[in-house]
């Protein structure tokens, strides 16, 4: 239940203090009573769902555009609501998109369940036209104080702080250069095992701020998708200098020295770059000292061997291989890193070697999608899985007149995982949380009985709370807090006192159901067989790659399938 940046503390307060302001500005301030709901639902979706870090400028462009694709949701889902199954195709389809667009991570993966709920909420309401204005008043006002206060109220950096330790770790990595071959530098160097050990902690530093987290940066933007391949080039940096730090005898030979020192001067360039954004590297420098030291080493080895010392060739040579993988994995990063700081591309930094241009592919947002498209896909799976049981949901809500039938769609969305076994274990737990609400929630009613003030004073209590409950990793304490927020809303709302308990604990447990047949009938296992065929696949084509680079070498061009 950790919170050491009290981001969760913070997200809390935010919607506590905004969601009972948009709410009291629409129904009284505006007089649109019947787009209160929307401005309270726009809050809870932007501040928790979406929660968007980084840049000012990118968060709230992302905010902006999140807000704007909300209105659209809003009046397609208001339509399509007239007619029973286009509103459950509408249902499906976008969950399926909306699920399947989070393969491009970063904003484009926290904006997806922040979309979805205004979809739902229009798709399961009762159709009315004439109210869809105030629907929309209430969720661009909602949105809009929203907006206010991520940008206002402790604003959050954790891309920004992924880019500081990213510099950490390069920097981290030029000194083990220092310290790996001093005599590169005209330093003395610091202790290699000790250099070592500093870089493996800073690039696990990198590690602890992206790996596993879906909302990392992604493909969905250049300036991501850049940082997304800075990342990956420091676990190669790693790789390669763990390599030389392991061998028994190191040393940089006078043609070694100039391209080592290089490396070390663009590593010091690219932190330069993350920490101020500004002043990016030149990797065409890194790239020409490589061409460079390609013709040296190619005349010292002519020489050499013209003289009968095969054996000190061999070494030179051997000891070189060390420092040009390094050199060409450091150009790699400095392009990457101008990307990642938004420079425009430097014309003459494409890796090459002899003049000619290196094999390079860089994955764009069509590759991210298509990469995903086939029914071994985990994405697909799951996308699929999460668009059939929103439709499902979005049927039964229409078929038995649910009233706050998009409860049922939540329900469903709240607990659905990859595989069966994992969706039972949260039912279980979701359920629990829901009659513990449902019961506080009772009591509550009748505490307050048709009290406004007591109403009003609850309601930034137990928002905040639903707000907080999420980050404590507890489903019971999650929907335990949602559902007593969400009684107390609608006390305000339209005062029915245990009418909206008992809703609340039905359509919960309509879609709680739904949720664990969808997970029963379609892929049970979840990823566990693709897991094994993607590694199958994966390693058979690392050995198709590498039978392809000896036959590279030896015979000539190869079928270029082989090494794509």
């Amino acid at each position: 239940m950790g919170d050491p940046e009290r981001a969760n503390l913070r997200r809390a307060v935010r919607i506590a203090i905004v969601l009972p302001v948009a709410y009291w500005v629409v129904e009284i301030g505006l007089d649109r009573r019947s787009g209160a709901l929307e401005a309270a639902f726009a809050v809870f979706a932007l501040l928790l769902f979406a929660d968007f870090s980084g840049p000012m400028p990118h968060r709230f462009a992302a905010y902006l555009l999140t807000a704007l694709a909300g209105l659209v949701m809003l009046v397609i889902g208001s339509l399509a609501a007239y007619w029973g199954w286009t509103s459950v195709l509408v249902g499906a389809l976008g969950a399926f998109a909306l699920t399947y667009a989070g393969v491009l991570r970063g904003y484009v993966a926290a904006a997806g369940l922040a979309l979805l709920m205004p979809l739902v909420i229009a798709l399961t309401a009762t159709p009315a036209i004439s109210e869809i204005p105030n629907e929309l008043v209430g969720w661009s006002t909602g949105s809009a104080l929203a907006i206010a206060a991520a940008m206002l109220l402790w604003p959050r950096y954790a891309r920004s702080n992924l880019r500081l330790r990213v510099a950490g770790a390069l920097e981290a990595a030029a000194a083990l250069i220092r310290a790996l071959w001093p005599e590169s530098m005209e330093t003395d160097g610091d202790n290699p095992s000790a250099a070592a050990k500093a870089f493996e902690a800073a690039a696990a530093e990198v590690d602890a701020a992206y790996d596993g987290y879906l909302l990392r940066p992604g493909t969905a933007t250049s300036r991501d998708r850049s940082l997304m391949l800075v990342v990956d080039g420091i676990d190669r940096l790693k790789t390669f200098l763990a390599w030389v730090a392991e061998a028994t005898e190191r040393g940089a030979s006078s043609i070694d020295r100039s391209l080592l020192a290089t490396c070390e001067q663009m590593l010091a360039a690219c932190v330069r770059a993350m920490r101020s954004g500004a002043d990016p590297p030149v990797p065409s420098a890194l790239n020409a000292a490589r061409e460079q030291h390609t013709t040296s080493t190619e005349a010292y080895a002519s020489e050499g061997l013209g003289r009968g010392q095969s054996d000190a060739v061999a070494r030179t040579l051997h000891d070189s291989f060390r420092v040009r993988i390094i050199a060409l994995q450091t150009q790699l990063i400095a392009t990457d890193v101008r990307g990642a700081v938004g420079a425009p591309p430097d014309p003459k930094a494409v890796a090459t070697y002899g003049g000619a241009a290196l094999r390079e592919h860089r994955r764009g947002l069509g590759d991210a999608l298509r990469a995903q498209l086939h029914i071994d896909s985990p994405w697909l799976r799951n996308s699929l899985r999460t668009g059939i049981a929103v439709g499902l949901g979005v049927f039964i809500a229409d078929l038995v007149d649910l009233e706050h039938g998009f409860w049922v769609v939540l329900g469903v969305v709240s607990v659905l995982r990859l595989d069966a076994r994992a969706t039972q274990k949260v039912i279980a737990r979701a359920f629990a949380g829901t009659m513990i609400g449902f019961a506080l929630g009772i009591g509550l009613v009748a505490l307050i009985e048709d009290s406004d003030a007591a109403t009003w004073a609850l309601l930034p209590i137990l928002a905040f709370l639903a707000a907080w409950a999420p980050g404590a990793r507890s489903v019971v304490a999650s929907q335990a807090s949602f559902t007593l927020f969400v009684i107390v809303l609608y006390e305000l709302f339209d005062p029915t006192h245990f009418l909206t308990a008992s809703h609340r604990l039905l359509t919960v447990s309509v879609g709680l159901t739904v949720a664990l047949v969808m997970s029963a009938l379609l892929w049970p296992r979840g990823v566990t067989a693709a897991v094994g065929t993607t590694v199958t696949a994966a390693l058979r084509a690392a050995s198709e790659y590498l039978v392809a680079a000896y036959n590279r070498i030896t015979s000539g061009p190869v079928d270029d399938r082989l090494v794509d």
